[in-house]
């Protein structure tokens, strides 16, 4: 997305497909691979560009759009929610050495 000569902000997504190169459990699941914004409180560009990609997700035959976020990332998680998304769950990470 563009404002002028200036980026605004871009979306990425990602089909998730089976073993052999079809879309995963009969079809319909995506998920962001990177959303870059030029401002985290430029709800219009982010909710512009997340339009945008549910557009063309949706003529591939992609009806749910997953995103994820780790700790230290409230901002985006806000993002996401005020976009519309919608936390399924949370889990912890960390690696542990024996």
């Amino acid at each position: 997305a563009y404002a002028g000569p200036a980026s605004r902000g871009y979306i990425e997504v990602d089909v998730l497909t089976g073993d052999i190169g079809r879309v995963a459990g009969g079809g319909g699941i995506a998920e962001v691979g990177n959303l870059w914004l030029a401002d985290l409180d430029d709800d219009a560009t982010a909710h512009c560009l997340l339009r945008e990609a549910a557009r063309w997700l949706r003529l591939g035959g992609v009806n749910l759009l997953l995103a994820y976020t780790g700790a230290g990332e409230q901002r985006e998680a806000d993002l996401l929610h005020r976009a519309g998304f919608q936390l399924l769950s949370t889990t912890t990470r960390e690696w542990r050495l024996p």
